[in-house]
């Protein structure tokens, strides 16, 4: 017998599971009783500092249709072989999500973000396109048995000292 349970409001272990980590990850989930989530972390380790916040909501009250809007911020040191440095990233991130049969789903979206770093490295805006196409092809829950597949593309340009495009197909 399975009794799934959808969560509702906000959950205390949710935010206190981060507390080692010297992090809290507030989370509001079914606001309103109408599928929308909030998802944050705030994390204050000197050394990887963050403030991160998504929302999540279904489009037009369809579930096989969904939005995604994050915001994360990000001030890190870093160690490396060359004595380490310092980083900072702010990045922003729309993205289209659609689930139109139990075996088809696929994303869409863009983000823009902005580094600086304390070395050598290339600070400057990055903006970014990325998708994915995922679909099984065969379930047998008896057999423990899945085959699927996906194909996910990224392509985007960098900004700075030396403007660069970047593409990836996984």
């Amino acid at each position: 017998t399975l009794r799934a349970a959808e969560r509702n409001g906000t959950s205390v272990w949710a935010w206190a599971r981060g507390l080692p980590f010297q992090s809290v990850q507030p989370e509001f989930s079914n606001i309103g009783g109408k599928a929308m989530h909030v998802g944050s972390t705030l994390r204050w380790d000197p050394n990887k500092r963050r403030a991160f916040l998504s929302f999540e909501t279904p489009l037009g009250g369809t579930p096989a249709w969904g939005i995604l809007l994050s915001m994360d911020g990000r001030s890190e040191n870093w160690a490396s072989t060359d004595g380490g440095f310092h980083m900072r990233k702010v990045q922003a991130l729309a993205e289209l999500r659609a689930v139109p049969s139990g075996r088809w789903s696929w994303t869409s979206g863009g983000s823009v973000s902005s580094r600086s770093f304390s070395n050598s490295f290339s600070s400057g805006v990055d903006l970014k396109y990325s998708g994915s196409v995922k679909r099984t092809w065969l379930r047998d829950p008896r057999r423990h048995l899945d085959l699927k597949s996906s194909l996910q593309v990224e392509a985007g340009k960098f900004w700075t000292a030396n403007p660069s495009r970047f593409a990836k197909a996984v």
